[in-house]
C-alpha cells in the first residue's frame, strides 16, 4: 500500500508571481510537468461520474479556452477527446437567478480504458467526504484514487 499526503498551502508571494506571469510563460512549465499539471486541473475543475450502466465519464471544465486547447494538445492522439462550449446563459440555482456572462469550455473522455490510463498517469488524490473510495476497474488500485 502506498501512503499519500496532500499539503494545501497558500502563499501570497506565489499567487502574485503566477498572476504576474504571461500565459505564454506558464504553459511551458505545464508542458514540462504535464501529468502533474493535468492532475491539478482535474482535481480543481474535473469530475469522473459513473452512469447507471457502470460506464465512466470524465470531464474537465474551464472558462479559459487556451487552457482547454493546451490540455487537448497535451493529451495528443492517444486519447479521444470531445469538446463542448456552453454559451452565456441564465439559470436558477438554489432558488436564485445565476448569470453566466462568459462561455464555458469542457473536454470529455468516455472510453473506459482511456479514462483508466489517464487516472493512472495523473494519480489524483481526491477525497470524497470523510472516506476515499476506489471505483472498481478504474485507476491503479492506489486507495487515494477517486472517480
Amino acid at each position: 500500500s502506498t501512503t499519500r499526503w496532500r499539503v494545501t498551502a497558500y502563499s501570497r508571494r506565489f499567487v502574485e508571481w503566477v498572476r504576474g506571469m504571461a500565459k505564454e510563460d506558464l504553459f511551458p512549465i505545464g508542458a514540462k510537468y504535464f501529468w502533474q499539471f493535468l492532475c491539478g486541473v482535474y482535481e480543481s475543475e474535473g469530475s469522473c461520474q459513473v452512469n447507471s450502466r457502470s460506464r465512466h465519464h470524465l470531464k474537465m471544465v474551464s472558462g479559459n479556452l487556451a487552457l482547454i486547447d493546451f490540455i487537448e494538445a497535451g493529451l495528443g492522439d492517444e486519447f479521444h477527446v470531445s469538446r463542448m462550449e456552453s454559451m452565456p446563459a441564465e439559470t436558477v440555482i438554489n432558488g436564485r437567478l445565476a448569470r453566466f456572462r462568459k462561455p464555458v469550455y469542457s473536454i470529455h473522455l468516455q472510453r473506459q480504458k482511456e479514462i483508466q490510463t489517464l487516472l493512472d498517469r495523473m494519480q489524483p488524490c481526491m477525497k470524497l467526504g470523510e472516506r476515499r473510495r476506489m471505483v472498481k476497474g478504474v485507476g491503479s488500485g492506489v486507495d487515494s484514487v477517486a472517480c
